[in-house]
């Protein structure tokens, strides 16, 4: 897997104009309570696919510190390829997109 999902949402955030700091929970948005994070939980190996979830996960006391959690799918070729259409569909909003 090539791509890094707390590097890539990290840096996604700061293309929106976030300030954050990484930390060993995730990344914190600074000026808030907001820890975000992401990661690959599950792979699913075909014999000419790779089928992956990313989840990505933010907390908050305004979530009464419990974890909200959305899920991502992503198919490719290969694993890398499936972890850059699952963070795409992220990107663009939806499972749809």
């Amino acid at each position: 897997m090539n791509i890094d999902p707390v590097a890539a949402l990290d840096a996604a955030l700061k293309a929106h104009g976030l300030l954050t700091n990484r930390t060993s929970q995730g990344i914190a948005i600074q000026g808030s309570d907001l820890l975000v994070s992401a990661a690959i939980v599950r792979v699913e190996k075909h014999p000419n696919a790779r089928i992956v979830q990313l989840d990505v996960r933010a907390r908050s006391q305004r979530l009464a510190n419990g974890w909200l959690i959305e899920s991502f799918g992503g198919v490719g070729p290969d694993e890398s390829k499936a972890v850059e259409e699952a963070f795409g569909k992220f990107l663009a909003g939806g499972p749809g997109s």
